[in-house]
C-alpha cells in the first residue's frame, strides 16, 4: 500500500490539505468572491501524499477551508483524517449468522440485498442471543454472499 494510503500517514493529508485552503486563510478573498476562488483551486492538480496527481472539488475545498478556519490555534491539526470510533472493534458478522447468510443466499440468490438483511435481522429478533448484524454493512453481506457462493 502506498505511503499515502496508511492510517499513521493523517499528518501528510493535513498538510496537502492545508496547501490547498491556505492562502485563502492567510489572505481571505473579498465578500462574494470566495465561490470562484474555491472553483479555481479545484480546477488544479495537487500531488497526491501516496504519489500521483490528485483533484478536488468545490464542495471538498469549501468544507476543508471552514474547518481550518474554525480552528484558531492548530488549522493543520483541524484537516486531519480522525480515527473511526470503532476503530480496532470487531465490525464482521457472528459465526451464526454468517452461516445464516450463507444457508439464504445458497436457498435464495435471486433475494435482494436489502432483503437477506431484513431476514437476518427477523432471525435476530427471534434469538436474542445472536450478534445483531446492524453494525455490519454491505460489504460484509456481499462478502460473505460471496463464499455462500461456492
Amino acid at each position: 500500500m502506498g505511503k499515502g494510503h496508511e492510517p499513521d500517514d493523517r499528518d501528510g493529508w493535513a498538510r496537502l490539505r492545508f496547501a490547498v485552503i491556505g492562502l485563502l486563510l492567510a489572505a481571505p478573498p473579498p465578500k462574494g468572491r470566495l465561490r470562484s476562488e474555491l472553483e479555481q483551486l479545484a480546477r488544479k492538480v495537487w500531488q497526491h501524499p501516496g504519489g500521483g496527481e490528485v483533484r478536488f472539488s468545490v464542495s471538498t475545498i469549501e468544507r476543508w477551508y471552514y474547518q481550518a478556519r474554525s480552528q484558531d490555534r492548530d488549522p493543520v491539526g483541524a484537516l486531519r483524517r480522525r480515527r473511526r470510533s470503532d476503530a480496532g472493534r470487531e465490525r464482521a458478522l457472528s459465526a451464526a449468522l454468517l452461516e445464516a447468510l450463507r444457508t439464504q443466499y445458497r436457498d435464495h440468490p435471486s433475494w435482494t440485498m436489502q432483503l437477506h438483511y431484513g431476514n437476518l435481522e427477523a432471525r435476530v429478533e427471534d434469538e436474542p442471543h445472536r450478534a445483531h448484524p446492524r453494525g455490519s454493512n454491505g460489504l460484509h453481506l456481499r462478502s460473505a454472499s460471496r463464499y455462500a457462493a461456492h
